[in-house]
Formats: C-alpha cells, structure tokens, sequence
C-alpha cells in the first residue's frame, strides 16, 4: 500500500514539476509569437508604403509628361494648332507674349496653310503693328484737337505718327523677296534696317505722347489704350527680330 501511495505522490510531484516548467517557459518566453507578428506587421506596412510611392512616381511622371507636351485642342485643326504652337514660341521671347500670341494669331486665322517660319511670324507682326499705327494716326487726324486742349500737341502727333507708318512700311517693302536680290526676305543687313526702322517708329509714338503730357492734353482714355497697344505691338516686333537667329535655329531653319 506503502508503495502505491509512494507512487500516486511521485507521480504529482512529477506532474506538478511538469506543469511549474512549463510556467517557466512561458515566464522566460512571454509571447513567443509577438516577433513574428511585428515582422509580418513590418513587411505588409513596407509593401503599402512602396505601392504608394510607385503610384506617386507614377501621377508625377505622367503629369510631368503632359505638362511638357500637352496636346493640342481636340477642336482646332492640326494645321491651326501647328501655326499657334509656332506663334507661341516665337511670342515667348518677347516682354509682351500674350498680346503677341493674341495679335498674330487673330490675323493668321483665316490662312488655309499653316504659318510655322519664324520670318513669316515676324512678317505678320509688322503687319500688325502697321495697321495699328495706321488707325492711332487716323485718330489724331480726325481729332480737331481743339477738345484735347491741346490743338498745337495734336498736330504734332499727326505728323509723328504719320513718320510711324513711313518707317513701318519701310520695314515690310524691305522683307519682300525680288528676284533681283538675293531672294531672302531677311538677310543680316536687312535685319539691322528693320531695327532701325522699327526703332524709329517706337521713338515716333513716343515723341508724341511726350508732347501731349507736356502741352498738358486732355487724351480720352480710349487713345491712351491704343497707344499702349501700339507700343507693346511695336516691342513686340523689335523683340522678335532681335532674337530672329535663335529663333531660326530652334526651328531649325536659316535666313531665306
């Protein structure tokens, strides 16, 4: 009897031993599985955050893309659309790009074939300007200038602005191509002619504005406007012609 019962404790200081072990595992070990968890916590978290980036880089590029190449619009004509990138390019290397870009591409709308030379541009931009000029002038000649205050002021900017149109035609005559020259609308002799010419007409419009402010002439706010056109347009041509060899370079072309 002795011996069973010597057997039966054995075996519950066996099993009590067995079962403080494994406290003791458990003790030393807290959460064994806790590392693997936070790993798959980690690697799940890196996957999301990559993906993220992926797609940021992505929208970027794509936005990067289209900003440096944006599409023309889908309701003007391939043709239009050449003309219009070509004015705007031309346009941009003036201190007046939209007026330029408005101006020239209003007078070239109805042209059927595509206007893209840089010399053509520059060509229509005198035009332009000269028509301009032409009108200012008109309304200073049908001005009595007695309702300006200033009779004296008026009639010199006749005279001033009709010296404008002069220089103005002076520089469209010069790009006409004849047979009898070289045969090129622009050539470097005749690029500092239309400086000169062109110049001449800004100095024109502002030698009578200069007279009016002194004479103390009362302008109407409406003429006041059309000469600040005329000036940016006048600005405009000079600032194209004076990048006319780049630009030629950047459409890969040479004076013709």
């Amino acid at each position: 009897m002795e011996s069973i019962n010597f057997a039966k404790g054995y075996d519950k200081v066996r099993s009590s031993s067995s079962v403080h072990l494994e406290v003791e595992d458990q003790a030393r070990h807290p959460q064994a599985t806790k590392p693997i968890k936070k790993f798959r916590i980690a690697v799940v978290s890196a996957a999301v955050f990559l993906t993220a980036a992926l797609a940021v880089m992505l929208f970027a590029l794509i936005h990067h893309t289209n900003t440096e190449h944006p599409s023309p619009p889908e309701n003007i004509p391939v043709a239009a659309a050449t003309t219009l990138d070509s004015i705007r390019a031309v346009c941009n290397v003036t201190q007046h790009p939209d007026s330029c870009l408005a101006a020239i591409s209003a007078a070239v709308g109805g042209n059927p074939k595509p206007v893209t030379d840089p010399e053509e541009i520059l060509k229509v931009s005198i035009q332009v300007s000269l028509k301009r000029f032409a009108d200012l002038a008109s309304l200073f000649r049908n001005s009595s200038g007695g309702e300006w205050g200033s009779k004296v002021a008026v009639d010199d900017c006749v005279d001033q602005l009709g010296e404008g149109v002069s220089n103005l035609n002076q520089s469209l005559a010069a790009m006409e191509v004849e047979a009898s020259t070289e045969g090129k609308m622009l050539t470097p002799a005749k690029i500092d002619d239309l400086k000169t010419w062109i110049s001449a007409a800004m100095t024109d419009e502002e030698t009578c504005g200069d007279g009016l402010e002194e004479m103390g002439a009362k302008v109407p706010e409406g003429v006041k406007a059309e000469m600040e056109e005329c000036k940016q347009l006048l600005s405009n041509s000079l600032a194209i012609l004076a990048n006319m060899t780049s630009l030629l370079r950047h459409f890969h072309l040479q004076m013709h």
